[in-house]
């Protein structure tokens, strides 16, 4: 989830609304995507070692993830879904981790939550 992404749309939903346009956001889990690799080349760039723990300490944590992503069709499925099915729904979440971890948030605690996530990159 890219929380900027989120709320700026929340925040445009509101304005754009009384004019007829809807905002929605599809928001994946890991994707069957190079994505993650090309992102994180910088890991191996010798004046960001300070970084280079946490960057680690993220492919750890989230690795597993990846290698149970979903089929980058299931993205374009729901991009399509959510132009063409009339709702008022904003958030559109693709794949089965974006399902439990969207959930896991919204029932967590703000403390709850964040120690979860520092326990789970070894923060």
């Amino acid at each position: 989830m890219k929380f900027a992404v989120e709320g700026i749309s929340e925040g445009l939903q509101y304005e754009l609304a009384p004019i007829g346009i809807k905002v929605k956001v599809i928001e994946p889990g890991a994707i069957e995507t190079d994505f993650a690799g090309r992102s994180f080349d910088f890991t191996t760039d010798e004046s960001l070692t300070e970084y280079e723990g946490v960057v680690n300490n993220l492919w750890d944590g989230f690795g597993e993830a990846l290698g149970q992503a979903a089929p980058a069709a299931l993205v374009a499925e729901e991009i399509m879904k959510c132009v063409t099915d009339g709702s008022e729904q904003m958030r559109y979440p693709v794949g089965d981790d974006a399902i439990e971890a969207l959930a896991a948030r919204t029932s967590a605690s703000d403390e709850v939550w964040f120690a979860g996530m520092r326990e789970r990159i070894k923060l």
